[in-house]
């Protein structure tokens, strides 16, 4: 016997990574991030108390959104389990990277709740918890369409340029250097790339399943096909919304309004 998250059924690997997720982001955050950046750098010492919050959730944040962008990818590239026409695909990598995901979130979510002052952002909490409920229901619950849920949690790829981005300014880099323009650009085409670009090929390659496969419209499905379909719409409406603001600061950036004489 043993501590289950999801059905009785599912390999008790998921349940564990999931908790390992969470409890291991907790750690990162809590623990191992002060201890390792105040003997790696002296800057962190001299962080404001919100800032050193802000550079233990890049740090954590980092190490999950790497992992899960590895095992998307894999999944993607690797895996024969993982088919776009196939609803019922159940690939090993794919349910990684959601259990990983699931307790990153749940972690970040409580870390939210726990220091609003400081961390609450209503549309990373949505955001989280779309996230966080697609996996928990459409990839473990009713292994619903892996395939688009894998390419949902593969957005994650942009993260990791936000997230360094984020603390090379924590850390003294001028927004003018090298490192930080690099990193800078890197994150707006990653982030075109797999959260905006992808957009409309994810719905038509969707829209075909559903007209042409009838195992979506099986009565075991609908639960996971209905919250499938939701938070992909919330998830594309939040990374259209931010997108749309990352672009107007990279315009100015490249494009700068010369001042009247």
């Amino acid at each position: 016997m043993y501590f289950r998250l999801f059905p009785s059924n599912t390999d008790p690997v998921y349940t564990y990574t999931c908790l390992g997720a969470f409890l291991g982001s907790l750690g990162i955050y809590e623990v191992f991030s002060p201890w390792i950046s105040r003997r790696l750098t002296s800057c962190y010492e001299r962080l404001p108390r919100a800032q050193q919050v802000e550079w233990n959730n890049k740090i954590t944040a980092t190490i999950n959104d790497v992992l899960c962008t590895v095992f998307t990818m894999y999944a993607l590239f690797f895996d024969d389990k993982l088919r776009y026409d196939d609803l019922r695909s159940d690939s090993h990598w794919c349910k990684l990277a959601g259990a990983i995901i699931l307790g990153y979130f749940t972690a970040d979510i409580l870390e939210m709740f726990c220091r609003p002052k400081i961390k609450w952002d209503t549309a990373m909490f949505l955001h989280h918890l779309a996230a966080a409920v697609m996996a928990y229901v459409s990839l473990f619950w009713y292994n619903f369409a892996q395939f688009y849920g894998n390419i949902m949690i593969m957005m994650e790829a942009s993260s990791p340029f936000l997230n360094i981005r984020n603390l090379l300014l924590l850390a003294g880099w001028s927004k003018s250097s090298r490192p930080y323009t690099f990193v800078s650009a890197s994150f707006v085409i990653t982030f075109f790339i797999f959260r905006v670009a992808i957009i409309p090929p994810f719905w038509v390659a969707a829209i075909d399943q559903m007209r042409v496969n009838p195992d979506i419209h099986a009565p075991e499905f609908r639960v996971g096909r209905d919250v499938g379909i939701l938070t992909a719409v919330v998830l594309n409406v939040l990374n259209v919304y931010w997108f749309t603001l990352i672009w107007a600061k990279t315009k100015k950036k490249l494009f700068p309004v010369k001042l009247k004489e």
